[in-house]
Formats: C-alpha cells, structure tokens, sequence
C-alpha cells in the first residue's frame, strides 16, 4: 500500500485533467467540459482509491487503465480508440516522469530525501505535468505527420 496524503489527490487532478485532454487530442474525440471535469474527478478518486488498496505495485496502473478504457466507452469513444489511447497516455506519463527525475538528477536534487515530504514531492514531480503536456503535442504532430504521409502516397 502507498503512503498517500491530500496533497497527492490534488495532485491527480490536473494529471488526469491532462491525461484526458491528451486522449481526446489523440482519438479527435471532444467532449463537454462538464464531462471532461467529471471524468477528471471521477478518475481522480479512483487513482487515489486504488493507490490505497494493499497490492503489488504496478497492478494498480492496470486497474487504472481499465477504469479510463471504461470512462471512455462511456463517453462514446470506439473500444480500439479507448485502448489504444489510455495506453498510449499512460506511456507518455511514465515517460514524462522519467524525464522529470532525470531533471531533478542533473540539478542534485536528493530525490530520496525530497519524497518523504509529500508537499514537496508534489513540487518536484509538477514539471512531469509540462512534459506530459509537451510530448502529447509531439504525439500528436508525429500523428499527423504520418496520416499525411499515408494520404500522399493514396
């Protein structure tokens, strides 16, 4: 079970706040921003709910992703679209939070010492947030890119 703290729960918000906003990006789907917060909220609690159970780490991202996929069929994405996206997010997540901890690596940033302080793993762990948002713009431009490839040589 992961120690878990207010702090992170606001933290998830605008995480998932991103994480559905990339999935519509790369699906094309819109949805309302009413249902956008409440898909955000919605999964949100989930995260932090399934964070709080006594399993393994890593099952927690699988329980995670089948929630999204859910939320999503939902929201009337086709199932191949919500898989595919969810798994793709969750990708750049984890890739954007790699890059994060490398950042905080080159500036000597004693990461052990920062993460027992939730309020400040918080902080260290926003500039991922900007990452996210930056790799799902650049996913979305190689996307495009390769459609428009595809299109040419119709």
């Amino acid at each position: 079970m992961l120690s878990l703290t207010w702090i992170d729960f606001l933290k998830l918000i605008p995480e998932e706040f991103i994480l559905i906003w990339g999935i519509c990006i790369i699906s094309n789907k819109i949805i309302s921003k009413k249902r956008h917060f409440i898909y955000c909220i919605l999964i949100a609690i989930e995260v932090y709910v399934v964070r709080l159970l006594p399993i393994h780490f890593g099952v927690h991202i699988i329980i995670n992703n089948i929630f999204t996929i859910c939320l999503l069929i939902i929201a009337e994405i086709s199932i191949d679209t919500a898989i595919y996206s969810t798994l793709l997010m969750t990708l750049l997540l984890v890739i954007s939070e790699f890059f994060n901890m490398i950042l905080l690596k080159i500036f000597n940033v004693n990461i052990g010492a920062q993460f027992k302080m939730p309020g400040l793993e918080a902080l260290f762990m926003s500039p991922s947030l900007l990452i996210f948002i930056l790799l799902i713009y650049l996913t979305k431009f190689l996307l495009e890119k390769k459609v428009g490839k595809i299109n040419v040589s119709s």
